[in-house]
């Protein structure tokens, strides 16, 4: 990554009331917040992500809160079993884990 050549654009929305078109948008409890990080010198094309972080009960120095994986002690699992697998396969005993579905328990390329 080239910090120089990189650009990063990030959009802030909350609306006072929430419902776009069609019903659509955010509520004036969510706060959007929506990134756009380009680099032609290492990626093809930019890429856009989006989080949206629920505001949580009404009292002062109540803070927007997204999700995350603090508690999530299956996390610790997850990472672990694939670090295995990297290294597993760094030692030419099993199939190359960037290649495996890992998300949705699918085989994937093999």
């Amino acid at each position: 990554i080239d910090a120089k050549a990189m650009t990063v654009t990030a959009h802030y929305d909350i609306k006072e009331k929430g419902g776009g078109p069609g019903g659509l948008g955010i509520d004036a409890k969510t706060l959007q917040i929506t990134t756009t990080a380009e680099d032609p010198t290492t990626w093809v094309k930019p890429f856009t992500f989006v989080q949206e972080l629920r505001k949580n009960a009404d009292k002062p120095n109540m803070v927007y809160e997204g999700g995350c994986h603090e508690g999530n002690y299956g996390l610790l699992g997850m990472l672990a079993n694939t670090r295995a697998a990297e290294k597993a396969f760094a030692e030419g005993k099993g199939p190359d884990p960037a290649r495996e579905d890992n998300a949705t328990g699918g085989g994937g390329d093999q």
